[in-house]
């Protein structure tokens, strides 16, 4: 893996990390709103280069954890796996309803091991109360609306930032 695609990789962990991060800076309304934007990052490094991603999350999550655990799991188990199937969904130029289906089953699975196998309720407390059916539909129904709405942004930002950064990246402008 080339340099360039080690400090890609870092300066992504970073923004990333700053907007998990951002309810503790910030306080809950805006932090919550930068928050939930954390996955882009990620997206943009798998789209540039999925070895830049396999580094990232890890480095992120461990980064974010250091500043509170939970944000910690949050990252590393939904926020950061979601934004890297964003990135490689984009980057293999899934359209239609393929696109969202790889980043949504990813962010449903991420939010049912936060939830159950963390203990850290991904919806709120309240949606585990209402029964294991009734909350895995809500969380795979939460998954797909959100995986929709989050791919048109996310193709938007990697086809804004892919020729800056891919021969940043050195490989070259893309064609």
């Amino acid at each position: 893996m080339r340099l360039r695609a080690l400090l890609l990789s870092g300066i992504m962990v970073g923004l990333a990390v700053l907007l998990q991060t951002a309810p503790i800076w910030l306080g809950q309304p805006v932090g919550f709103a930068l928050a939930i934007l954390a996955c882009l990052p990620m997206a943009v490094a798998a789209a540039a280069d999925p070895g830049t991603a396999a580094l990232a999350l890890p480095a992120a999550a461990l980064l974010c954890g250091l500043f509170q655990p939970e944000e910690g799991w949050i990252f590393g188990l939904t926020n950061g796996p979601f934004g890297v199937a964003l990135g490689v969904a984009v980057r293999r130029g899934h359209s239609g309803w393929k696109g969202p289906l790889l980043p949504a089953i990813t962010l449903f699975g991420g939010m049912a091991l936060l939830t159950w196998g963390v203990g850290f309720p991904a919806l709120g407390p309240n949606l585990t109360r209402l029964g294991l059916p009734a909350a895995l539909i809500a969380c795979g129904c939460f998954a797909l609306v959100w995986s929709a709405l989050c791919m048109p942004l996310a193709r938007l930002l990697v086809r804004r930032t892919r020729p800056g950064l891919e021969s940043w990246a050195g490989r070259g402008p893309s064609r």
